[in-house]
């Protein structure tokens, strides 16, 4: 076996020699251990997809080799005047001394390239401290004199594990491309980094409500290309699905109608009678003597012959009499207008008999029974709460409340949380921060509950706000609360506000528990109306993405080769190939002064950290939410980009959200205080990045 045949071994083979190396403590923890490639088979169409014919004589950096499976077949196509090859680990220190010595230009580092001080050594000045080897040549890479081109002389490889430091290590990457630092010093140098299909899909989502603040933020510096995935779909609760509108059936989806109403979505399905042909013919032989006593007498043996005229008649009967229980199977018998008025009723009470015998109901006798179920349907759609128990009235108040009671009853809802009184849409929180809601509401119920319309310097007993306020639970604790009218007393008595939902009082902890479920429901409906309406929304920002080409999935220039898993990689994870290019800074990412450039990007990535929080939000509410008046920047865009207030955030693209952080970075109102220092994972001391 030659020197070169040691990295294209069988999967097989490659997963033996793997756990020949790796102790069982770590193999019991597969989910940590960073995958390896394991089938070579797979890297010359990888290397065919992507674009390597301007890299000759260049550098690699390989962070991570593992086997070297994957670094082998990409030295063999460029060619590099040095392969830097980053391996951290003990157990592969045999394999990678084998690959330097198979491949010339070729040296082994056992250092880390998750630790920042590694390359703070590669591309120090001064000679770098052991474990560097002391012939070991210093990197020369000439940076790109045009910032269009992307620089070929230098190119990072990694094979990322599935671990939170993986993720931040890209998201430090991402700020290098933005700020202009560590490799990037040198021009726009790529990327090739293996990961797991959990971070890439951080970065490439499938779908609008997906898409989060690290695609948003990758989207302004960089384009990110899938090479190669193992395309596997995460289910479960907090994934989301996939879309189901893409560009091959956008034009139908938008075309459909999104609301129809229940009437024209019913479909009316008649009721069949599934009966016994004899008692069909029973029937018709009852409702014929009837009709025709005379001529169809009971007697024994063969009927009696009948004169023609007479015989012809009861044919007749029969027939006409077979073909009205016949209709009743499927529905009320249309009787020809030729019956005559007696024949008619006889027929219909007949029929009424026979679908009464097979349990078959009447329309009217249906709606009756539908009644109740639609009054409950009313009943669920009112705004109010539904109360487990009806709501006591108190008598309503001849006098108007003065200015001194409202204040009070105003006091009163907003210091008590657990307090539902009948006339109340919202809980009191809602009303917290809305002093003209509060005060209508105030006026609404010192005029349907007097027993709150009291003197300010007096409160109520507890048995008054149990009647008053937690009457719609059911029965009182006692008796004696269910009949004493409400009354005010002294200030030396027990507070009001000082009930606290919980605590154990004369309520007995009833009325509590009643209040805690009137608003578990008042929770639950609104937020089923929320889900119905989050639907709605997200199927519309489906269709925008699709029309606007916002994710990267629409603008693919090639389907990803595809991986297998079980057969690729060991330990079985799902990974992903993602080509990472910097793109040709923004004017507003690219400003002479060092300072400012950072403190741009420091901008643009705290405003996105906010802004999608709420991302299924409209701009207009997510701007509210930084700044009392932040919504004003939206009326400082330049004309022609605009942003409409009710576009999602979501559904925001790259150059807008560009344009609002340079609009923030103008607004004068903002707080001068707001630190960015330590806003985005990785950005923290400046040396970091140099």
């Amino acid at each position: 076996m030659t020197a070169a045949s040691i990295f294209r071994r069988s999967a097989d083979e490659s997963i033996a020699h793997l756990r020949s190396l790796i102790s069982p403590y770590a193999l019991s923890r597969r989910s940590k251990l960073p995958p390896s490639l394991v089938n070579w088979q797979i890297c010359d169409p990888i290397m065919d997809k992507l674009n390597l014919l301007a890299y000759k004589k260049t550098t690699i950096i390989d962070m991570n080799p593992n086997l070297g499976v994957f670094s082998a077949a990409l030295h063999e196509r460029l060619q590099p005047k040095q392969h830097i090859l980053l391996e951290p680990e003990e157990f592969y220190g045999d394999r990678m001394r084998e690959f330097q010595k198979t491949y010339k230009n070729s040296w082994y580092i056992p250092l880390d390239g998750y630790d920042w001080n590694t390359y703070n050594q590669l591309f120090s000045d001064n000679p770098p401290p052991p474990p560097w080897p002391d012939n070991f040549p210093k990197p020369r890479i000439q940076a790109t004199t045009s910032p269009d081109d992307v620089n070929s002389d230098l190119l990072f490889v990694g094979h990322m594990g599935k671990s939170e430091k993986s993720e931040r290590l890209i998201a430090q990457f991402i700020n290098c491309c933005a700020l202009g630092t560590w490799i990037q010093q040198y021009g726009r140098v790529r990327f090739l980094l293996w990961v797991p299909d959990s971070i890439k899909d951080r970065y490439l989502p499938r779908s609008i409500a997906s898409r989060a603040r690290p695609a948003a933020s990758a989207e302004a510096v960089v384009d990110i290309t899938e090479v190669a995935s193992s395309n596997v779909i995460r289910t479960g609760r907090g994934f989301q699905k996939l879309p189901e509108i893409n560009p091959d059936n956008v034009e139908v989806e938008e075309k459909r109608l999104t609301s129809i109403k229940p009437q024209e979505r019913k479909v009316k399905i008649k009721k069949k009678l599934v009966i016994r042909q004899k008692m069909v013919e029973d029937e018709i032989k009852k409702l014929v003597a009837e009709l025709c006593p005379g001529l169809t007498p009971t007697t024994r043996g063969r009927p009696k012959k009948l004169p023609s005229k007479e015989q012809k008649k009861l044919e007749e009967t029969r027939a006409r009499v077979r073909e009205l229980v016949e209709a009743i199977r499927n529905e009320e018998p249309i009787l020809p207008a030729s019956i005559p008025c007696k024949e008619r009723v006889t027929v219909l009470n007949r029929c009424d008999e026979i679908r009464r015998r097979f349990e078959h109901k009447k329309g009217a006798e249906e709606e009756a029974e539908k009644i109740p179920e639609k009054e409950n349907k009313r009943k669920w759609k009112l705004r109010v709460p539904r109360a487990p128990g009806r709501p006591r009235k108190l008598p309503k108040q001849g006098e108007p409340p003065s200015i001194a009671q409202i204040e009070a009853i105003e006091d009163k809802i907003m210091n008590y949380q657990g307090l539902w009184i009948q006339g109340m849409e919202h809980p009191p929180w809602y009303y917290k921060n809305d002093k003209a809601e509060i005060r209508k509401l105030a006026l609404e119920m010192a005029t349907l509950h007097p027993a709150l319309g009291v003197d300010p310097k007096q409160v109520l007993q507890p048995e008054d706000v149990y009647e008053t306020a937690m009457g719609a639970g059911g029965s009182p604790p006692n008796g004696d609360a269910a009949v004493q009218e409400p009354s005010a007393t002294s200030a030396s008595e027990t507070n009001w506000s000082s009930q606290q939902p919980g605590k154990t009082d004369s309520m007995g902890g009833k009325g509590d528990k009643d209040t805690a479920e009137v608003w578990e429901e008042y929770a639950e409906r609104w937020a089923r109306r929320h889900e119905v309406k989050a639907r709605a929304q997200s199927r519309d920002d489906e269709i925008y993405a699709v029309r606007n080409r916002l994710l990267n999935i629409h603008n693919r220039e090639y389907e990803p080769l595809p991986i297998k898993p079980a057969e690729d990689f060991f330990p079985d994870i799902p990974m992903s190939l993602l080509e990472i290019t910097p793109k040709k800074p923004h004017p507003f990412f690219s400003v002479p002064n060092a300072h400012e450039r950072e403190n741009n990007w420091l901008i643009f990535v705290w405003l996105l950290r906010h802004l999608f929080v709420l991302r299924a939000s409209s701009i207009l509410n997510a701007l509210r939410s930084l700044a009392p008046g932040a919504e004003n920047i939206l009326e400082h865009l330049p004309a022609d980009e605009r942003i409409p207030p009710s576009k999602r955030v979501r559904c925001l693209g790259t150059i807008e959200l560009v344009n609002l952080a340079m609009a923030w970075k103008r607004w004068p109102f903002k707080d001068p205080d707001t630190q960015f220092q330590h806003i985005e994972e990785g950005v923290g001391e400046r040396n970091r990045f140099y």
